[in-house]
């Protein structure tokens, strides 16, 4: 065999290696897409309606701590930071009311509702572009109806923003932000 037919064939062979190389590296590459994706895709904290008079609409979600089992003995952490929702107001949903007081329903879509709701609102009108925290006008906890669900009361013209919390054995500290905004 010639010097050159043994270099061609070994550079076959540093071809046939590096493509097989390659090769690995994409499905490895596969494989943590699709790690991911799955990741990606799970549940989450839940979502939450507000509801009056047979009206109901989901509330914005804006910020939370939640940690949820994978059920392969995985957890998966989920943190968001919250947008102070007064510089976001109009990108909240709106429920509008007939009068300037009501009452409404805020329900967690899930079987295990959080122990705690606090509940602070803002006039509608104050300036998004203060570039400054605006302390709420007023706090509420809600009362609460059932495992997932709280009357609150409400006042056309504010924006409001809930929080969850969880504070049990596999829950504590996690929580839930939801904002929405009320009209008449």
């Amino acid at each position: 065999m010639s010097s050159a037919q043994r270099k061609e064939r070994m550079m076959k062979k540093r071809t046939a290696i590096l493509l097989v190389l390659a090769l690995l590296m994409l499905s490895a590459c596969g494989t943590a897409a699709q790690e991911t994706q799955s990741a990606a895709e799970t549940e989450g904290p839940p979502d939450a309606v507000i509801s009056l008079n047979g009206t109901e609409i989901q509330t914005g979600k804006y910020g939370y701590s939640w940690t949820e089992d994978l059920g392969n003995g995985e957890m998966a952490a989920h943190e968001a930071g919250s947008p102070y929702l007064v510089d976001i107001k109009d990108e909240v949903p709106d429920l509008n009311i007939s009068a300037e007081d009501a009452v409404i329903t805020f329900k967690i879509l899930g079987e295990n509702g959080p122990d705690s709701v606090s509940v602070c609102w803002w006039d509608a009108s104050t300036p998004s572009d203060t570039g400054e925290m605006i302390e709420g006008t007023g706090s509420d906890s809600g009362t609460r109806q059932d495992a997932v669900s709280w009357s609150i009361p409400v006042k056309a013209g504010r924006i409001y923003e809930v929080q969850a919390n969880w504070s049990g054995e596999e829950t504590a500290g996690e929580y839930v932000l939801y904002g929405f905004r009320i009209l008449i």
